[in-house]
């Protein structure tokens, strides 16, 4: 957990350096937020992966 806080507050000033470098500021800025969505979207699944329906509820006797 702490390397993902710690990825976290890493990969968005070092998205930011390299796409700075590259593209215009406003390109930049749309790369570090589309790559801080996937990061997101990346915790949250990592967080809550996805589950079957509990195997207690179905059809009755």
């Amino acid at each position: 957990m702490p390397l993902i806080l710690f990825a976290g507050l890493v990969v968005p000033p070092l998205t930011w350096a390299a796409a700075v470098r590259r593209f215009r500021p406003w390109v930049a800025a749309l790369v570090c937020v589309a790559v801080a969505g996937l990061a997101l979207w990346g915790l949250a699944a990592w967080w809550h992966p996805r589950q079957g329906p509990d195997p207690g509820y179905g059809p009755g006797i």
